[in-house]
């Protein structure tokens, strides 16, 4: 849950962040980050985009229900 913490920290409403810049940012490995964000989506709790097929992956907290 501390990786997920961290991640959710470094992510503002609206804001799309990619891939590469959580790693820098977090200072963890590509994988560890990428794994949390799989659960974190998985729980509704971030969106992940991809718009081209090897482009960089976005990230988005997702916004709470109204």
């Amino acid at each position: 849950d501390a990786v997920s913490d961290a991640i959710e920290a470094h992510l503002s409403h609206g804001q799309l962040v990619a891939l590469d810049g959580l790693v820098a940012e977090l200072r963890m490995d590509r994988i560890t980050v990428f794994l949390a964000l799989l659960f974190l989506a998985a729980r509704t709790e971030l969106t992940l985009h991809q718009p081209d097929f090897y482009g960089p992956l976005l990230v988005q907290k997702a916004m709470s229900p109204s």
